[in-house]
């Protein structure tokens, strides 16, 4: 509500903000946040827990380069290392990459 006091006009932040001043954006938030939080949790669960023997035993191991730049593994080897002889033709060859000189 406005009025008048002293000749100023005076409006409460209610009717200034043309809302009211509850606190619910933070409920909201805070709910939002506890849902996420609960609902990811209990995917990640249900996977680990869905997990056999096999898959929980299961290691990493990175693939190795040759001499080539060819990758140990690869069932595209000897394609990489045509490719890569057919390269060294026109340009050098410096640590298994082709390197082409600017002119």
């Amino acid at each position: 509500m406005s009025e008048v006091r002293n000749g100023e006009i005076h409006i409460d932040s209610e009717d200034a903000s043309g809302g009211s001043k509850e606190g619910v954006v933070r409920w909201v938030l805070l709910i939002s946040i506890l849902a996420a939080v609960l609902i990811l949790s209990i995917i990640w669960m249900a996977g680990a827990f869905s997990q056999n023997e096999d898959e929980s035993s299961a290691t990493y191991e990175p693939a190795t380069a040759t001499e080539q730049g060819a990758i140990i593994g690869d069932t595209d080897s000897n394609l990489a290392a045509d490719s890569m002889t057919d390269m060294a033709d026109d340009s050098s060859v410096q640590d298994g990459l082709p390197v082409t000189e600017n002119e």
